[in-house]
């Protein structure tokens, strides 16, 4: 019976998340459950990217991807659009100096937030 019912709530869920119009009141609704779990899939493939890049790197003679060319050089190496995170916002990348960076501007989208994800490496 609760298996009936869970199911039940997942195709509704999936009906819901379908139509543009219901999607942003069904993930209002469902964040305080939902965010846990986009954020620790963001931060698990932030995570992905950053040792990507540095295998790049490596192979690369210390090269890595530009700002510029970051889209088309993540594209053939993530399935799913990996430039976005959980959320539906593209990652930011950035090369500076002696590291790089990854941000995600998690749930609430906006720059220089509680909730904003960072990941990074050095260059060296």
């Amino acid at each position: 019976m609760f298996g009936r019912i869970f199911l039940l709530l997942l195709v509704a869920l999936g009906v819901g998340l379908y139509f543009p119009e219901s999607r942003a009141k069904i993930l209002e609704f469902a964040s305080p459950v939902v965010n846990p779990y986009l954020r620790m899939a963001t931060e698990g493939e932030m995570q992905d990217i950053a040792d990507k890049l540095k295998e790049y790197q490596r192979e690369n003679f210390e090269q890595l991807p530009t700002e510029r060319t970051f889209e088309e050089w993540i594209a053939p190496r993530f399935a799913g659009g990996a430039s976005i995170d959980g959320w539906g916002s593209a990652y930011e990348y950035r090369v500076e100096r002696t590291r790089f960076v990854l941000v995600s501007y998690g749930p609430d989208g906006q720059r220089n937030t509680g909730d904003d994800i960072f990941v990074e490496r050095p260059i060296n």
